[in-house]
């Protein structure tokens, strides 16, 4: 948002709440005038709608947002991005929309401090699942909401990650068992969930070596482009939330990039091709040696004996802060949004 513009903002809700907002085109117009960056959703009885609020500047020709510019006042910028040059959409054709802190549309810049959007975004934990459920018909509220609780506990990593690097090594027959163990977990839809209080993931050996094999995975991968400059890039492997007692997670890693780097490695048709970063040399062999040796260095680290392999669960538990003397225990790992609800529209007038 910028700053001495936040006022502005006012405008929006007075608009939203009077009469002005009668529609997808006059909601999109109504936040419009608000200047912090949203990703904004609409619903009547017909239509369902977005819109991505803000100001943007309009950079001048050749400038480069990720490097310094001259101030001879030929670099300034040109104006701000016009309303209609703003990612929206009116009813598209799949018959839904999902925002979840993802990037809001392609070809959209991110922020100069946001190095995390790419192929694989938390998002799609939730868009995947509406994507399968939706085209079977009539979706009830406690559907939506049964959408919602199983994206919460899925580890992203399991979920987009895994497909290929599984699929680039293959069998081993001296990674059998880690190998099979991920495979269970991906299937069952690799969760970070203890049903039964135990105190244990469900599959707490997977869901371990996933969390110590993903920094042993990356140095490996990228380690010929990357070796020495891992401090230098302003992006964590892993998203700090979950490790920090916070919840919201994979919003920001890794993980759009390993998947593009492997399958790039796998021959696959990736879209905005990678032009130096690649899997170890960027064949298949290569990239499959190097994500074996990783894996077989985890297990190692780990132990022979994979009923022993911990998760910590309780390290991933989302914590509170006391408000004077009110504590509030803390509770299981979930991907928590800031909020969410559940809202029913009559088809009827």
């Amino acid at each position: 948002m910028p700053f001495g513009a936040e006022l502005d903002s006012a405008i929006s809700f007075v608009y939203l709440n009077g009469d002005r907002v009668t529609d997808p085109a006059t909601f999109q117009k109504a936040m419009s005038y608000l200047t912090g960056s949203f990703n904004w959703l609409y619903v009547d009885n017909r239509n369902v709608a977005y819109y991505h609020s803000g100001r943007y500047p309009v950079r001048a020709p050749g400038v480069d947002p990720h490097l310094p510019a001259w101030g001879t006042g030929k670099w300034e910028w040109r104006g701000f991005v016009p309303f209609a040059a703003h990612p929206h959409v009116v009813n598209p054709s799949r018959g839904w929309i999902s925002s979840w802190n993802n990037k809001p549309a392609r070809a959209w810049h991110a922020s100069d401090a946001q190095w995390g959007y790419g192929s694989v975004h938390r998002v799609q934990m939730l868009s995947r699942r509406l994507a399968h459920r939706i085209p079977k018909g009539n979706v009830r509220p406690a559907g939506m909401v049964r959408i919602m609780g199983q994206a919460a506990t899925v580890d992203l990593r399991g979920q987009e990650d895994l497909p290929p690097l599984l699929r680039i090594m293959g069998h081993s027959s001296r990674l059998h068992t880690a190998i099979s163990l991920l495979h269970r977990w991906m299937a069952s839809g690799a969760h970070r969930i203890d049903r039964n209080g135990d105190g244990q993931y469900d599959h707490q050996a997977a869901v371990a070596l996933m969390d110590h094999w993903w920094g042993r995975l990356i140095r490996r991968a990228f380690g010929h482009e990357l070796a020495h400059l891992y401090r230098y890039v302003l992006l964590s492997f892993d998203d700090p939330n979950r490790h920090m007692h916070l919840g919201s997670s994979f919003q920001s890693g890794y993980y759009g990039y390993v998947s593009k780097a492997v399958r790039m490695a796998l021959g696959q048709r990736v879209l905005g091709r990678y032009r130096i970063l690649r899997c170890a040399d960027g064949t298949r062999a290569g990239c499959r040696r190097a994500l074996r040796r990783s894996l077989l260095a985890t297990v190692k680290a780990l132990g022979p004996n994979p009923a022993k392999w911990n998760a910590n669960e309780r390290a991933d538990r989302i914590h509170y802060q006391a408000l004077g003397l009110i504590t509030v225990p803390s509770m299981p790992w979930q991907n928590r949004p800031t909020f969410q609800q559940v809202v029913q529209v009559s088809a009827h007038r």
